[in-house]
């Protein structure tokens, strides 16, 4: 009997150690291109539903069209959006330099943690105390701040056009390029269509993700409107910063809670006060995670908590905060797919018809 070598059975575990490192150490440096790839791939899901039923027979000049008209709305929308937040953004930084500036002086023990602020806020101080003049648009012009708005404002056009250019190409050629891409994957059981398992998922994609994003959107607005009642300002801005951390499952309600429980504490002055916003926040949050979510999605999209919490670590660490966004939605999109093609395969071998819508 021939004897196995301990090295040849370390061997394929060590590839494929080798294979998912250099897989994450491509992700981690090409951040600035695989993360527009991301979203992108994800807003196809969500959208090349109607795209498909719109343009129907009418051939790849129909789809074009479309796709132009459906990324002209977005834009509209977005930037439209962006118009419309830019004053209470505005006003809530100016209240939050305030709140945190207060807690500076009156937290001591994190005084020393926040030199940079200090130094930001003297800037800030200097500017608007120096009158209308060449010298203080001299000033202006070389202002660290102004500097670093531009670059994230460059860098976020940047980030939309990449967006844009791709999802308009996935929208157009995306089913043609994953039902190729599919062949080279080895055989299929016969009668299994790639067509089929890509309208359900992206059919169970799309429901997943304006669902989600109607509740979060409710819960938003739960919580913007309780924090106005109870004496915080700019509702609007916390209405979508709640909306938005609640993308981000468990850690986005203890960020959230925090930011109202600090900036609670600095306008009102005392720790009770600022413990009443937090659970007001908190409060929110748990009935729409334990209650509200569960009784419309079901058991249809559970998770491991443990395995969504592993996933959300990777995506952080791989591409920051944007990484803590799309790690979830990737999540439910892999389950997605395991599901849907699991469920063809039995539909197939019991010789039953498959369902492509």
């Amino acid at each position: 009997m021939k004897q196995v070598n301990e090295s040849e059975l370390l061997l394929p575990s060590l590839g494929g150690i080798t294979k998912v490192f250099i897989l994450a150490a491509g992700l981690y440096f090409g951040a600035d291109f695989f993360i527009p790839l991301a979203i992108s791939f994800i807003l196809f899901l969500l959208f090349s539903p109607i795209v498909n039923t719109l343009s129907g027979e009418g051939g790849k000049a129909r789809k074009w069209l479309i796709t132009v008209l459906l990324m002209i709305g977005l834009t509209t929308a977005l930037f439209s959006s962006m118009y419309y937040m830019a004053t209470p953004t505005y006003n809530f930084f100016k209240t939050a330099s305030k709140n945190l500036d207060r807690v500076q002086r009156e937290l001591v023990f994190i005084k020393g943690s926040m030199p940079t602020l200090e130094e930001a806020q003297k800037t800030v101080d200097n500017i608007s105390k120096t009158r209308t003049t060449p010298e203080a648009a001299e000033q202006i012009s070389k202002s660290p701040i102004r500097d670093e708005l531009l670059a994230i404002i460059q860098s976020l056009l940047r980030y939309f056009a990449l967006i844009g250019f791709l999802l308009i190409f996935f929208l157009v050629y995306g089913d043609d390029l994953i039902r190729s891409s599919w062949k080279s994957f080895g055989s299929t059981p016969k009668g299994f269509e790639m067509t089929h398992l890509l309208k359900r998922v992206k059919k169970a994609m799309g429901r997943y993700l304006l669902t989600v994003t109607a509740i979060n959107f409710i819960l938003g607005v739960a919580i913007g409107g309780s924090l106005y009642i109870y004496g915080f300002k700019n509702p609007i801005i916390w209405g979508f910063l709640a909306m938005s951390l609640n993308f981000i499952p468990y850690l986005g309600a203890i960020v959230g809670s925090s930011l109202a429980l600090v900036f609670g504490y600095a306008m009102f002055g005392t720790l009770f006060a600022g413990f009443v916003p937090a659970a007001i926040y908190f409060g929110i949050n748990t009935i729409e995670g334990q209650l509200i979510t569960p009784l419309i999605l079901g058991s249809t999209f559970k998770i491991n908590p443990l395995v969504i919490l592993l996933v959300m670590l990777v995506g952080g660490f791989l591409w920051g905060l944007i990484g803590l966004f799309l790690a979830v939605p990737f999540l439910v999109i892999c389950e997605l797919m395991l599901e849907e093609q699991n469920d063809i395969y039995k539909r197939l071998e019991s010789e039953e018809p498959v369902e492509s819508e």
